[in-house]
C-alpha cells in the first residue's frame, strides 16, 4: 500500500496548521510530517509531545538527540537514525559519541553511557528497567523524574518510528548526510 506524502496543499484541511507550524519552525516539511499529515491527530500528538519534551525537558538537547538515536537503531528506523543523528551533532553531541550510538557500542562518558544503557533496557524489555540499571543511571547523575523523559521520548519514536516502518516515509535530503541501515525485518 502507498501512503501519500502530502504537501501543505494536499494534506487533509485538519493538518494544515500543524503544518504551517512545522514549516515555520524547520524551515522546511519533514517527509515524516508530510506521511503523518494523513492523521492530522496523530500529527498534533507529534507537535504537542516534541513541544512538551524539547521545551520542558531537564535533560540537554544532546541528551534528548541521544535518546531518540538509540530508540530509532533499536526499532530499526532508518529515517529517524538519520534525522536525529544530524539533530545530535547540531546539538553538540561529540561525533565519536555518535558512531558509538549509532553502532550500539559502549560511551567513553559515564554520564550518557548510562543514558544509552537505559534507554536500550527500556526498549528492549518494553518499559522494564532493572534496579541495577536504575542505580547506574541515578549514579550517573540523573533525577529519577529525568528516567520519565525517557519515556516520554520513547513514546514519541514508537510513534515515528513505526509510522515510518508502515509508509516506508523516505529520508529528506537533509538527513542524507547521516544516512543508516536498519536490519531488513519486513515480513
Amino acid at each position: 500500500m502507498q501512503f501519500p506524502v502530502h504537501t501543505a496543499e494536499s494534506a487533509p484541511p485538519g493538518a494544515r496548521a500543524a503544518i504551517t507550524s512545522i514549516i515555520a519552525s524547520w524551515g522546511f516539511l519533514p517527509n515524516l510530517a508530510r506521511v503523518m499529515a494523513e492523521s492530522p491527530a496523530a500529527l498534533e500528538l507529534l507537535l504537542a509531545g516534541y513541544a512538551a519534551l524539547s521545551t520542558k525537558s531537564t535533560l540537554s538537547p544532546a541528551e534528548q538527540q541521544l535518546i531518540s538515536v538509540v530508540a530509532s537503531r533499536e526499532n530499526d528506523c532508518a529515517y529517524c537514525v538519520a534525522a536525529h543523528s544530524t539533530l545530535a551533532l547540531e546539538a553538540g553531541l561529540a561525533p565519536h559519541v555518535l558512531v558509538a550510538v549509532r553502532d550500539g557500542t559502549s560511551i567513553d562518558d559515564p554520564r550518557l553511557n548510562a543514558l544509552q544503557i537505559a534507554t536500550e533496557q527500556l526498549v528492549r524489555k518494553r518499559g522494564w528497567l532493572d534496579a541495577a540499571t536504575k542505580r547506574v543511571f541515578l549514579d550517573a547523575g540523573y533525577q529519577s523524574g529525568q528516567l520519565f523523559e525517557v519515556v516520554g521520548w520513547l513514546a514519541l519514536k514508537l510513534l515515528t518510528n513505526y509510522t515510518n516502518h508502515i509508509a516506508e516515509t523516505p529520508v529528506d535530503p537533509q538527513w542524507l548526510g547521516q544516512a543508516w541501515k536498519a536490519r531488513d525485518r519486513a515480513g
